[in-house]
Parts: C-alpha cells; structure tokens; sequence
C-alpha cells in the first residue's frame, strides 16, 4: 500500500508562505526577481497565470534553507 501523499498546487503553497512573510514582501520581491506589485496582486489573486518559473524562484527563496539544501 502507499503512502498517503499531500498535493498541493505551487501558487497555493507560495501565496501561503507569502501570507506568512508580509512585513518581508520588499526583500522577497528583490531576491525572487519580481516587483512587491507583483507579489500584492499575486496574493490578492489578481494574476491569473503567474509563471511557472516565477512561482518556482519564489518557492525556493521562500522555503527554509534546511528543506532547498535537502532536495
């Protein structure tokens, strides 16, 4: 039998973490390569095909270093 296994959607798991980090959306912007706009209208759900790279870039800046160094 398998594992029972958790999906979720990348832009589900980046806007959460964002929600997260409000007060650090400045610096997250800058490391991801994205404008704090961006990130505003992404977590209001105004961008409706952010990118898959974007939100890729924004995952890895947002994921703890333990879990990027683990993969």
């Amino acid at each position: 039998m398998l594992p029972a296994m958790t999906t979720e959607r990348l832009d589900d798991k980046v806007r959460a973490a964002l929600q997260e980090r409000r007060g650090e959306w400045p610096a997250v912007a800058s490391g991801a390569g994205v404008s704090h706009s961006w990130l505003s209208k992404f977590v209001r759900g105004e961008i409706a095909n952010p990118g898959y790279a974007t939100l890729r870039r924004l995952d890895s800046y947002l994921s703890p270093e333990e879990t990027r160094n683990a993969a």
